[in-house]
């Protein structure tokens, strides 16, 4: 699955495959549309767990107490869509990425670089909303760094919850190669 998009994307374009040119545009805007296509797929499979996760943790957040019931679930389902916004630009990020590197390419690295990116996009997303704009702030239960200030469990969201659907999509598309 991942190994095998990413061996094949490593006949991209790309500086690190070999000294030659760079390939055609076609092949480029062909493995752009593999890379946009495999990503919509991630952000899908994420999309019930960013859920679950973001049902999970309202009690962290102090919109939980303050507001209604009502309003503390559409809040979750509005974080829960971005989430998912930026984990399928993370996909399609890591996957244009992961082609300039010099290293050999695996699906362990690409699912690393996919998790570094989301989690420096929601520390960002942390900082400027809690610190910055002061969009929404932290329950006395949410254990937050020290040096960031930064609450815990949104960065353990994107550790733990791409690398399930990394797991479920290699699943998925071994399954669909075998049959």
């Amino acid at each position: 699955m991942l190994a095998r998009h990413h061996e094949a994307a490593s006949h991209a374009p790309s500086h690190c495959a070999s000294p030659e040119p760079l390939r055609t545009a076609s092949t480029g805007t062909a493995l752009l549309w593999l890379d946009v296509s495999r990503g919509a797929q991630f952000a899908l499979i994420t999309a019930p767990l960013f859920l679950i996760w973001e049902i999970a943790h309202l009690p962290l957040y102090t919109i939980w107490r303050d507001q209604p019931f009502r309003e503390s679930i559409t809040a979750a389902i509005h974080c829960t869509f971005g989430d998912v916004a930026v984990a399928f630009a993370c996909f399609v990020i890591a996957s244009i990425l992961i082609r300039f590197i010099y290293v050999t390419k695996t699906a362990l690295m690409f699912g690393g670089l996919v998790i570094v990116l989301g989690v420096t996009a929601t520390a960002s997303l942390e900082i400027l909303s809690t610190q910055v704009l002061s969009r929404w702030s932290y329950a006395p239960a949410m254990p937050v760094l020290p040096v960031l200030g930064i609450g815990l469990s949104p960065l353990l969201q994107w550790i733990f919850v791409p690398a399930i659907a990394l797991g479920l999509l290699a699943r998925v598309s071994k399954q669909r190669h075998a049959g």
